[in-house]
């Protein structure tokens, strides 16, 4: 299936950016549309004021031109959602107990076996390209070990459903603020005695 990115496809020549951070600009969170379709869409942009918490300063958006009759599926067929394991939460002691569990897995053989070191000479008798291929072997070898050291410690979810959760938590976080501004529009408008606080939605 041909994927295309749809402010690509729409802005071939204009620079696409959502998040900047010590001078340094990153294009994130693009959305992309079958190329097969690609001609129904009608607008692409880096929306400015989005209302959703988030990093970026900008939110990716598309509109698709729909003919009476025509059908857009909910969801692609035979793409795999990205997957993460989310460790922002975690507490610096479960950092630590990182490493100690990772070797305790790789002594019981359920990680992938680390990828055998070079010849004693590969880095004088070696082609620039071997080198260069035995470096990418291993980078890739680290990370699947550490990647599934941490899915089996602390679960793996995918990212639609942390775009579910996290808009579960923005929700809460609305309801919050709305529930606390109207203390302070009581606070602001009677006397009180406390019992008028038991009243608020929950």
């Amino acid at each position: 299936m041909g994927l295309v990115t749809t402010f690509r496809h729409r802005h071939p020549n204009l620079e696409r950016y959502t998040y900047a951070r010590n001078n340094t600009t990153v294009a994130l969170d693009d959305i992309y549309i079958s190329a097969r379709t690609a001609h129904k869409m009608g607008a692409s942009g880096i929306w400015l004021h989005t209302i959703h918490s988030s990093d970026n300063a900008g939110t990716p958006y598309m509109a698709i031109d729909l003919f009476p009759g025509d059908h857009t599926p909910s969801r692609l067929t035979g793409v795999q959602p990205i997957r993460a394991v989310n460790t922002r939460n975690l507490a610096k002691v479960e950092i630590n107990s990182f490493g100690a569990h990772t070797s305790k897995l790789l002594l019981e053989g359920q990680l992938p076996q680390l990828t055998p070191a070079p010849p004693t000479k590969a880095a004088t008798t070696g082609s620039p390209q071997e080198i260069v291929d035995w470096l990418d072997e291993a980078v890739r070898n680290l990370y699947d070990i550490l990647y599934t050291s941490a899915k089996l410690k602390w679960g793996e979810t995918s990212q639609t459903r942390k775009a579910l959760n996290r808009a579960v938590e923005i929700q809460r976080n609305n309801q919050c603020t709305a529930h606390l501004r109207q203390l302070f529009r009581l606070h602001e408008a009677n006397l009180h005695t406390g019992t008028e606080f038991t009243d608020l939605p929950t």
